[in-house]
């Protein structure tokens, strides 16, 4: 017995039957369970030699079956009648069972995203079980029912088969249905892989980009050295809000009319070695004419050092 052969259920009956007929073929038991090798009746050694064969058949069939099957054929003698019987009980012949096929074949649809492999089972075997009730269908008719059968997105595949001469048979219509199937997977799978490395590279693109950013706001936020134009602790020069002054208009508003008056008195009062206005800057206001000093409104201001 083939361990690898599948044990007849309650559903499984057809793809058993043609596992079962191969297994028997091949160890010569197939004439016995189909009826072709008569029992004998005179020779009593053929007679032997034929119930031994019959009864190994039998058991090939018997340790084949389901637990839950057995009882029905329990009480089968031969071979042959436990074909049958199983026969009788698994594959009906009736109008209720040619009508149940029909219209399996004939309204059966294949959803979107439904494996195409499965369906062309499923269609196919029904047609194999009508032939088997010796009801056969036009080539043409079935191909048709064939395209008709698949989803909206082959539309235009059905469109081209259908402008041809000559239909395709049903097999090479199911291999053209197949190639098609694989082709639209191939490119469905290639563009996911493409649209996956773009979302990934802008993914890298964005997280260096908020790495920098990241950067930046940390420097920024643990800069405590002081601003060399303001003297505030907490940003550098580049950053100042005073940097967009205009120095030359700050210059101007030092040198208000008051201010002006009190350094003129100041510079007529003192020596000529005195300092009229400590700064305290790196620049000072002093008495000495040196090479900074500037007219400011006509007005000589000696010594006076623009910072």
């Amino acid at each position: 017995m083939n361990d690898e052969l599948e044990v007849l259920g309650r559903d499984n009956y057809d793809t058993w039957k043609i596992q079962m007929k191969a297994l028997l073929i091949k160890n010569d038991a197939w004439g016995y369970v189909s009826g072709s090798n008569v029992k004998p009746e005179d020779n009593a050694a053929e007679v032997q030699e034929w119930t031994n064969r019959d009864e190994k058949a039998k058991s090939d069939l018997i340790l084949s079956i389901g637990a839950s099957q057995l009882k029905m054929v329990k009480n089968c003698a031969t071979s042959r009648e436990l074909w049958q019987k199983l026969e009788d009980t698994f594959q009906s012949r009736g109008p209720a069972r040619k009508a149940s096929l029909l219209k399996n074949l004939t309204l059966k649809k294949m959803n979107e995203g439904d494996d195409i492999h499965e369906h062309l089972h499923e269609f196919f075997d029904s047609v194999d079980k009508l032939a088997e009730m010796d009801v056969n269908i036009n080539d043409d008719l079935l191909a048709i029912m064939l395209l008709y059968s698949l989803p909206a997105s082959f539309e235009n595949f059905r469109v081209a088969i259908e402008s041809r001469d000559v239909l395709p048979t049903p097999d090479n219509l199911r291999t053209k249905i197949t190639e098609e199937y694989g082709a639209r997977k191939n490119t469905t799978t290639s563009n996911s892989n493409q649209g996956a490395m773009y979302v990934q590279k802008n993914k890298q693109k964005n997280k260096r980009e908020k790495n920098v950013v990241l950067k930046e706001e940390k420097k920024d936020k643990f800069f405590n050295f002081k601003c060399f134009r303001c003297h505030q602790q907490g940003h550098r020069q580049a950053q100042c809000p005073l940097r967009k002054v205009n120095n030359s208009s700050a210059s101007v508003a030092l040198f208000s009319t008051e201010v002006k008056f009190d350094v003129c008195h100041n510079v007529s009062r003192v020596t000529r070695n005195d300092w009229c206005l400590d700064s305290g800057c790196t620049s000072h206001l002093c008495r000495d004419l040196g090479p900074n000093s500037v007219k400011y409104k006509g007005t000589l201001v000696r010594g006076l050092s623009f910072i």
